[in-house]
């Protein structure tokens, strides 16, 4: 469909604004009459609505005459095209009308093909500057984006330490309309929380959008409280913000208000790592790196802070990182038992040793993972089909990546290790049918009471020799070695509750003999009751 060029007619004679209007088939020359007035006041009420490209005006009317109009008209719409009609061969009207910016002065009675040929013209010249004006636009846009590229590019090589001349920086800062006042300069780093799983399943472009949305709130801020730049760099906006002594002391306000701005208006929250302030160009790299070793602080501060740079974090902080293998085999031997709150209380307590060694946040994430690992690998040797449960693209380093803190990470992970509880279950389900199924479940209900092989068969009404034989084929152990090892491993949780005497420990595993209780414990622990329980309290 056609783009119409956008005519509106003003006269006092309605014969002549009608005749105009009636006379020609404007819409086989892409024109369409958009409105009419019969004087100037009028006209001025209903432009801004009608928006026309050229207005054909009288000279001469009532209230407000045609040159009045065009005088208001270059005001309110000055690419509107203004032609003028006059009865009146006046050369003072037409030298008027030429300097408020007419197109052109007609005189009346105006033919038709005189009108087309004009107005033809006019929409030409019009269809011409539109052109220009995209294409000047679209020019501006390139160049204003090639500089903010260059800018960037520039900020992030002094950043990094590979310019060392404070002459040389001012000059090519100034080359890139960079202001550089100082005398003092700070670079802070703003990272979107939760950026990953924002933006998970997001096409590029929209991932672009909502950076350059914060990259814009935070420069609009810093315009109107500070001065500076900001700039993106990878999933991080890089701020380089210069001053005087009092303005810098004032910049907590700033990125206080920065804060605000992007939680308000995006709905989201970000934290920001401050650098010291340097009164030497040449330091900047130095409030660049202060910055970086703040924002790998949040994973111990949490999100949506502003983390200055203390001097103590450049001396090494961090006790060493040992792999906890006493809790790796504990979380797995209650993952085994299927006891989630058990699997919660030691997860608790990895996570809490964890926090203590203020590691890299990349260790931790390597701990965390290895752990991973090791139960999946140890589970799949009981028949747990993972990929089956949670997809050929279930990568253990690649999800934890998306959680920022350590709480963050230990919810995941606890959540996983559930997923594992629910996993384990539906595997035993699948593998174990029939009488061993209802044989399992009833152990599982009924461990505490002093039940044997004979009870156990009476229950799914099969002779003790067949139940141990079907038993064993499904499991690869004895029922009676299955009863123990899972007492065995009920004890051992409950050894951890120093109110509860051993030998009451015993009774609630279903032993009423405290020294076969106590050989048993030994045979699948290679320890005493008591030894395990001094061993674990320490």
């Amino acid at each position: 469909m056609p783009v119409m060029l956008r005519v509106m007619i003003i006269d006092d004679e309605p014969t002549i604004r009608k005749g105009i209007i009636s006379s020609i088939d404007w819409s086989q020359y892409e024109i369409e009459i958009v409105g009419e007035a019969s004087n100037g006041k009028e006209a001025l009420e209903i432009v801004p609505g009608l928006g026309p490209q050229i207005i054909i005006t009288d000279i001469r009317m009532p209230m407000m005459d045609g040159l009045e109009l065009t005088h208001e008209l270059k005001k309110l719409l000055p690419e509107t095209k203004i032609v003028i009609l006059s009865g009146y061969d006046d050369f003072s009207y037409a030298k008027q009308a030429l300097r408020l910016g007419v197109c052109e002065y007609l005189l009346k009675p105006v033919g038709a093909e005189e009108l087309i040929t004009l107005l033809l013209k006019l929409k030409n010249d019009i269809q011409v500057e539109t052109a220009k004006k995209i294409q000047a636009e679209t020019t501006q846009t390139l160049l204003n984006e090639n500089l903010l590229l260059l800018q960037s590019e520039f900020i992030q090589t002094m950043m990094k330490g590979a310019l060392n001349d404070s002459d040389l920086i001012l000059q090519k800062a100034a080359q890139l309309n960079i202001d550089f006042t100082g005398p003092f300069y700070q670079v802070v780093i703003v990272d979107i929380d939760d950026y990953l799983l924002q933006t998970e399943g997001l096409p590029e472009k929209e991932q672009a959008a909502i950076k350059q949305m914060v990259l814009n709130a935070a420069q609009k801020v810093l315009c109107s409280k500070g001065t500076g730049l900001f700039f993106s760099e990878f999933d991080y906006l890089i701020g380089l913000i210069h001053g005087t002594k009092s303005e810098m002391d004032a910049t907590m306000e700033v990125y206080r208000a920065i804060q605000t701005e992007i939680k308000q208006n995006l709905k989201l929250t970000v934290t920001i790592g401050v650098g010291r302030s340097y009164g030497n160009l040449k330091e900047i790299p130095c409030s660049y790196q202060e910055a970086a070793i703040c924002l790998r602080k949040k994973i111990f501060t949490g999100k949506g802070k502003i983390i200055i740079f203390e001097p103590e974090w450049l001396q090494p902080t961090t006790r060493p990182l040992i792999y906890p293998t006493t809790d790796e085999k504990e979380l797995l031997n209650q993952l085994k038992l299927m006891e989630s709150q058990q699997v919660t209380t030691i997860i608790e307590k990895i996570f809490t040793n964890l926090s203590a060694t203020l590691a890299s946040p990349e260790a931790l994430r390597n701990i965390c993972v290895k752990f991973i690992i090791i139960v999946m690998n140890s589970l799949e040797e009981l028949g747990v089909d993972f990929e089956k449960h949670l997809g050929k693209n279930f990568e253990p380093y690649k999800e934890i990546d998306k959680y920022e803190t350590i709480e963050d990470i230990k919810e995941w992970f606890n959540n996983l290790m559930q997923s594992f509880i629910k996993i384990i279950k539906e595997t035993k389900n699948e593998k174990y049918k029939g009488i061993v199924k209802v044989a399992i479940q009833f152990i599982q209900e009924q461990y505490s009471e002093d039940i044997n092989l004979t009870d156990i068969s009476n229950t799914v009404f099969v002779t003790p020799n067949y139940l141990s034989r079907v038993f064993k084929e499904q499991t690869g152990e004895s029922l009676i070695n299955w009863l123990n090892r899972f007492r065995t491993e009920k004890a051992k949780t409950l050894l951890h509750d120093l109110e509860i005497k051993v030998y009451e420990i015993a009774e609630k595993v279903g032993y009423n003999d405290y020294k076969y209780f106590s050989h048993i414990f030994k045979k699948y622990t290679g320890m005493t009751p008591k030894e395990y329980r001094d061993l674990n309290i320490k």
